[in-house]
């Protein structure tokens, strides 16, 4: 990396007025305090073919259809997750990138790909009900996504709290390898 550029980047992104700005770790942390900035830290890994593995035959998950629209927009509204649920998700059901685990009608589980390439896909949108946690739920959403993006030939990529342990171990679990350290500046 040429650190000559480095003052400019850092003029360039202290006038910008975007909310949210991310990038690689290794570059943004060279460019010390930005003013009116916080930077949070997240972890940037992909799930090669190689580690996919197949669900239970008794697992509880459902790939979500068009009528689980209003119980997955419900799930998410109360959620402190940052995801614009609504006017993604029909593209992300007419992929068929999205899992979920339900109790009764309620969605307690669910994992999805918001974006994807005919190549790549970034997974997000990863989370279970704390009264629904322990059961596996997430894995078992997770790796039904993970195995559906690897039979449509794409490579699932994925962005996590840094901050968050019990993340590392969830993602290690089902096969992730970590590639790069990214920080939101906000």
């Amino acid at each position: 990396m040429d650190k000559h550029y480095l003052p400019l980047l850092k003029q360039h992104l202290i006038k910008t007025t975007s909310t949210y700005l991310y990038g690689r770790a290794d570059i943004l942390l060279h460019l010390g305090d930005m003013p009116n900035r916080q930077t949070y830290p997240y972890c940037y890994g992909y799930l090669s073919r190689t580690n996919q593995s197949p669900l239970p035959t008794n697992s509880p998950v459902n790939q979500a259809t068009f009528d689980h629209i209003p119980a997955i927009e419900e799930f998410y509204a109360v959620k402190d997750i940052m995801i614009e649920v609504p006017e993604r998700l029909p593209n992300i059901i007419r992929n068929g990138s999205a899992f979920i685990v339900k109790e009764g009608s309620k969605v307690v589980s669910i994992a999805m790909a918001h974006s994807e390439t005919s190549q790549n896909a970034l997974i997000g949108g990863i989370y279970t009900d704390k009264d629904s946690r322990g059961k596996g739920y997430g894995l078992a959403c997770t790796r039904a996504l993970a195995n559906h993006l690897h039979k449509k030939q794409r490579t699932p990529f994925l962005f996590y709290d840094a901050t968050l342990p019990h993340l590392h171990l969830f993602y290690q679990a089902l096969g992730f390898t970590l590639t790069d350290e990214y920080v939101m500046l906000y």
